[in-house]
């Protein structure tokens, strides 16, 4: 029997650059839980059966941030600036002894 190997999963915030359309940087946002994370999204989440079903990341525009403001300034080390960023909410997982502790330990919608 093959032994099931266990995976950690991060939520990172992408800043995208607008001028060169690459991504600067990530920011870890796993201490955000999914719930909230789909409260905040609940209107990208068009064809999925629960968050990061199947699309690689939501976009967090001005009027979501506004919308979203005192959560996300208050959680998120970042400060927004939607005339030089794209900023958008991604998924990623491995194997557990590749990521440091700062993760989910099970998929969303667990």
């Amino acid at each position: 029997m093959t032994e099931i190997q266990k995976f950690f999963y991060q939520v990172d915030l992408e800043l995208w650059s607008k001028e060169n359309e690459r991504v600067c940087t990530f920011v870890n946002i796993s201490h955000i839980p999914y719930s909230k994370l789909q409260e905040i999204f609940q209107s990208q989440i068009t064809n999925e059966r629960y968050l990061f079903d199947d699309v690689s990341g939501y976009k967090i525009d001005k009027a979501l941030f506004d919308k979203h403001k005192q959560y996300l300034t208050d959680n998120i080390l970042c400060d927004f600036d939607f005339k030089l960023f794209e900023y958008w909410v991604s998924l990623s997982g491995d194997k557990i002894e590749k990521i440091k502790r700062s993760h989910y330990t099970s998929w969303p919608p667990e």
